[in-house]
């Protein structure tokens, strides 16, 4: 884990002016922070890749973990005991300015360096009354029977190791990292909830099979306010792709899935659904490992009319593939799906384009890892 801690304060205190009280939060001692250096070798090695640039925040976030991993990075429990931030500073400096002199970057030394640690030491007393060992705070509360959640932040297809490297974020993001960042065993985890839209969306660059470049694409991201929460960067968007929801609950060793933002496909006369990849003469519905082997924009969809106007047999041919045998009865009838048009309205064409949804990602997994597990 890393973390900025001006942002970490900042919201913080806007959590305060709103009325949210913030005594309950601990923070691990053993966090990592994001220096001032790394934004600036952040920007410096995404400008030397041109136009094969990750397309990163600029937020020095891979340069810290760079740190972390080269076991020179400064904690949080550095920080509160102070002498050992200002040694690693001194080091991390000392190295980091070399690379800044040969790449004619300001370095970080005399006033500057001294405004830093002025900076830092403000930072050390605001943030102390939240630093604290998380691992027994999570793991006594575990052993108490309490219900603990825990949060992923970014996609699954951004993983550094599972996800379309090196079009990835500098940590892991599956499941299986909040065992390793909170401090918990795997044996402790008992349900993984994965979260997808209703449509994909990606931000920076990296493989999209599904994305659009027309006035779809425009009108589903402002319809969805697809900007970047931190950044506000414009996110791409496209399709619904099965095929990498359907990865995810793999390597997430996901039991459910929450499909959002339903309602945003509504205005749209008909939606598509990716359920392969159209390579090379051939369909291919496994995600590939190398970036490079990913289609650009070819793709094999599937359509669903919203509403379902007419009496075609959408339903049956897009559900009834490996799906439980009450679901398909439900909507073999087309009179079925055009009465619940209908009684709810547009509810019918998003709870069947759910289920296509849902039938697309779990229908081909099926078997010990997620046996009884799917929730419609």
């Amino acid at each position: 884990m890393v973390l900025d801690l001006g942002i970490v304060l900042l919201e913080i205190k806007k959590l305060q002016e709103e009325g949210v009280s913030t005594k309950n939060l601990v923070i691990s001692e053993k966090a990592h922070i994001i220096m001032p250096y790394h934004f600036t070798m952040d920007d410096y090695q995404e400008n030397l890749k041109g136009d094969k640039k990750i397309g990163t925040t600029r937020r020095g976030i891979g340069p810290a973990y760079m740190d972390k991993v080269a076991r020179q990075g400064i904690r949080l429990m550095d920080l509160l005991a102070w002498q050992p931030f200002l040694e690693k500073l001194d080091y991390n400096l000392r190295e980091k300015n070399e690379i800044f002199r040969r790449a004619g970057l300001p370095l970080i030394e005399g006033e500057i360096k001294e405004r830093l640690i002025a900076d830092f030491a403000i930072y050390r007393e605001q943030i102390a009354p939240y630093v604290g060992e998380t691992i027994y705070l999570v793991n006594e509360a575990l052993a108490a029977g309490q219900k603990l959640l825990f949060e992923g932040a970014q996609g699954s297809m951004l993983d550094l190791d599972h996800g379309t490297y090196p079009f990835v974020t500098s940590s892991n993001t599956v499941a299986a990292g909040s065992c390793t960042g909170v401090g918990i065993g795997p044996t402790r985890i008992d349900k993984v909830l994965g979260v997808a839209k209703a449509y994909c969306t990606r931000v920076g660059e990296g493989p999209f099979p599904t994305e659009l470049k027309d006035e779809t694409g425009d009108n589903l991201r402002n319809w969805g306010n697809e900007f970047g929460v931190t950044t506000g960067r414009t996110r791409r968007v496209g399709w619904f792709d099965s095929v990498v929801v359907r990865y995810s609950a793999l390597v997430n060793g996901m039991t459910d899935l929450c499909l959002t933002k339903l309602d945003i496909l509504d205005k749209l006369p008909e939606i598509k659904v990716c359920t392969g990849y159209s390579q090379t003469g051939h369909i291919v519905t496994k995600c590939p490992a190398r970036w490079r082997n990913w289609p650009n924009s070819s793709r094999f969809t599937k359509h669903c009319p919203v509403g379902c106007p007419t009496p075609q047999p959408v339903a049956a041919l897009l559900i009834c593939r490996k799906t439980r045998k009450n679901m398909c009865c439900a909507w073999r009838s087309s009179a079925a799906c055009r009465f619940l048009w209908w009684l709810w309205g547009r509810t019918a064409s998003r709870l069947l384009y759910g289920v296509i949804c849902f039938n697309q990602v779990f229908g081909p997994l099926q078997g010990k890892q997620f046996d009884n597990k799917i929730k419609y």
